[in-house]
């Protein structure tokens, strides 16, 4: 064979290898592994910068082009979106400036990651070299741009950026409709790949109008009229390095002053089928968005899971422990007891064991006090109300005897517990909250996410994160029943699917749980099932700064962040801190840390090692608290076996205190009675009694506040000893 023939069979394989690379990159296969919820597949990374970024420097994320003489519906949605993520936004009008290909690019030479325009303002804005421009750029570079309001029949301009492969769209004939998504690009829909979705909106449906031939164009969401037929509502095309989604949606005037969350609130119909008025309208954006930026967005890498059941002991005759561990084993989820703290004496032994043996799978969280009805409703009420006033001096004495109590059932068992409040019967006023901020609560979860006596809050962002912070400047989660809960839509915005129910569920076997968990199980993505402890500590997203460094925003008050990287990075963990109720310091694993708040959000800054992790703490407590008591204070009744103490409240406000009676030294944990003060005011003192049974100690110490419950200004006065002249046992000895 002669040389030149030689030459252009090389050149000829080299060309057809290129393009066998190029298609790959973009087709992408549907069984690609997606063992990262969050994975950001390589081609969506814009171009190194032209120069280096300066530490802290956050340029610009998106584009916006737009008309000021013809403002579009989507341009009010893509700016509102842009904001949920924490990205920054450049606009250019294109009725006042040309647009070039130096103005596709940000601060730093790149290009932006994010551009959108409204097929309203492809034409007559854009001049044949404008979408010359555009064309170039996403063929040579790594340019992501969405087209919205694809509404024209025939669309020059979104031919001439396909290929002619998207024509135009047209409207659809029929009312009702449905959508699917594709689960061909999970890196793409992520936890929404494969679902079905129905609508009953009254909007007009726009379905994309392909040409007969579409190699370079794929359908990421379906829509489905009355006729059954199915056509792309939401379409990505790419030839070359760059990507460009169209949609045919038609967007909703609401979502330029309406909270994001009522345009994407989704519910569950049965099947699996979710119901969602306005998915159309916001969630082809939200995709685009969220893929594009890809870590420069607001992200949880993690998508959590746990089941709870409400009310039990830790008692094999209250429940099937032993089933519903094996279940949980077999059928891969987290089962927590919410246990109220009145039934730590009941607590046996076996079951106790098992639930350290297994606790991986069971966990305990707490669960109000006494149980004894809705314990934490209104401090008065009004005629018509269900369930009887709970002043608020009352609902802190439960909260105080509460975690008393918690505290000895872990004492006892060696069984950890989650400290966030799940109320009985629902939530608490917002005054309730504040206490429970107070008193270093995680959170609280229940079915309503706002506070008995307000209303649920209707900021733009609101429920669109992993927990409400609007209310006392505490985390607020919703739960919700086994069959309720729209999953994948949890998932996809980083927030934790938490289920609850009661034994009733499994009076049909102790197995009914199964099917739920293995359909959570099956949805695009790993599903990690957590106790309530773990999900609230790991309760934040996170985004990639233009420097390299990690903007972390969590909502409780301890939080745990992990370097899931090869290199160390510099992380800035954040939270909102309105400094509502005192402050006592912040610890970042366990030591004192230096902290600055800013506009009212926390800030400590830390160094975290490749596959390391650290643990920030913040911590609170009731103001001018100090009780105290002497051994004077003790008497002893040795006719009826009776202990008195009278502690005084030394400091400068009211509050409730436990106080612990111990046979011997309090550190031998030797319990023998606990009971809770009410209430004592400042500068006064209050009295409490108990009545041992069997064999009286020789030496009895009585503690106020023995657990620790209620930080004080002075620990060291809290205890005292009284000889009671019995011959007991040894203290500390059996």
């Amino acid at each position: 064979m002669k040389p030149f023939s030689l030459l252009f069979w090389a050149t000829a394989c080299a060309l057809l290898l290129c393009s066998l690379v190029l298609l790959y990159s973009f087709m992408l296969s549907p069984t690609t592994a997606y063992t990262t919820p969050h994975a950001v597949p390589p081609q969506v990374v814009g171009e190194p910068t032209a120069t280096p970024v300066p530490v802290g420097a956050d340029l610009q994320d998106a584009l916006l082009l737009f008309d000021s003489t013809q403002p579009q519906v989507a341009d009010n949605g893509f700016r509102r979106i842009v904001a949920y993520y924490g990205l920054t936004l450049a606009t250019l009008d294109l009725a006042k400036t040309p647009l070039t290909d130096e103005r596709l690019h940000n601060d730093g030479g790149a290009y932006y990651r994010i551009v959108f325009i409204s097929a309203n303002n492809l034409s007559p804005d854009l001049s044949v070299d404008e979408v010359k421009v555009l064309a170039t750029a996403l063929k040579k570079q790594n340019l992501n741009l969405m087209i919205g309001e694809a509404h024209r029949e025939n669309d020059a301009t979104l031919q001439t950026l396909t290929s002619g492969e998207i024509v135009g769209s047209t409207r659809s004939a029929g009312a009702g409709v449905s959508y699917h998504v594709s689960n061909m690009f999970p890196e793409i829909t992520r936890q929404l790949s494969g679902i079905d979705i129905t609508s009953t909106n009254s909007l007009p449906v726009y379905k994309l109008k392909m040409a007969s031939q579409t190699p370079n164009t794929q359908s990421l969401v379906d829509v489905r009229d009355d006729s059954g037929k199915a056509y792309s509502l939401l379409s990505i095309y790419a030839q070359g390095a760059g990507h460009l989604f169209v949609s045919s949606d038609n967007p909703d005037p609401a979502l330029s002053d309406s909270p994001i969350a009522s345009n994407y609130y989704a519910t569950n119909l049965p099947n699996h089928i979710y119901q969602m008025n306005r998915f159309a309208q916001i969630v082809p954006m939200m995709l685009f968005v969220r893929y594009a930026a890809g870590d420069e967005a607001w992200h949880q890498d993690h998508a959590y899971a746990n089941l709870t059941l409400d009310d039990p002991a830790l008692n094999s005759t209250q429940f099937n422990y032993t089933g519903i561990a094996a279940e949980a084993i077999a059928h891969n989820f987290s089962f927590s007891v919410a246990m109220p703290p009145v039934t730590y004496t009941k607590t046996e032994q076996l079951v106790t064991q098992l639930f350290t043996t297994r606790d991986d799978r069971l966990s305990v969280v707490q669960h109000g006090n006494n149980h004894d009805g809705y314990e934490f409703y209104k401090y008065a009420t009004q005629p018509g109300d269900a369930y009887p006033a709970r002043p608020i001096e009352d609902q802190e004495a439960n909260i105080v005897e509460g975690l008393t109590r918690m505290e000895i059932f872990k004492s006892q068992t060696g069984v950890p517990y989650a400290r966030t409040m799940i109320f009985p019967e629902n939530i608490a006023p917002t005054d309730t909250l504040s206490l429970l901020k107070e008193y270093n609560f995680q959170g609280t979860i229940n079915s309503q996410d706002y506070p008995v006596d307000g209303q649920r809050d209707a900021s733009w962002s609101s429920y669109m994160y992993p927990a409400e912070l609007s209310y006392a400047n505490f985390a607020v989660l919703g739960r919700t029943g086994p069959k309720s809960e729209p999953y994948p839509f949890d998932f996809f915005i980083g927030q934790p699917v938490l289920l609850y129910t009661h034994k009733d569920l499994f009076n049909t076997g102790i197995n009914a749980f199964d099917p739920t968990a293995d359909y959570i199980n099956s949805l695009q993505g790993k599903v990690e099932w957590q106790s309530i402890d773990y999900i609230m500590k790991h309760l934040f997203v996170q985004k990639t700064n233009d420097d390299g460094s990690i903007d972390v925003m969590f909502y409780t008050n301890d939080v745990v962040v992990t370097n899931e990287t090869d290199a160390a990075l510099t992380y800035h963990i954040k939270r909102a801190e309105t400094q509502n109720v005192p402050m006592t310091g912040v610890t970042l694993n366990g030591k004192a840390v230096q902290y600055a708040i800013t506009d009212n959000v926390l800030q400590v800054d830390a160094t975290i090692a490749p596959g390391a992790s650290s643990e920030l703490a913040v911590s609170y407590a009731p103001p001018g608290r100090d009780f105290s008591l002497t051994a004077a204070d003790l008497t002893f009744d040795p006719a009826h076996s009776v202990i008195s103490a009278t502690v005084h409240n030394s400091g400068k406000t009211a509050g409730p205190v436990s106080v612990g009676f111990f046979n011997g030294a309090r550190q031998h944990n030797d319990l023998l009675a606990v009971s809770t003060i009410k209430r004592i005011e400042p500068g006064a003192s209050a009295s409490v009694s108990v009545t041992l049974t069997g064999t009286v100690p020789s030496s009895i110490t009585v503690a106020a506040d023995p657990y620790n419950v209620t930080p004080e200004t002075d620990e060291m006065n809290n205890e005292a000893i009284l000889s009671t002249g019995a011959a007991g046992p040894t203290p500390g000895k059996p």
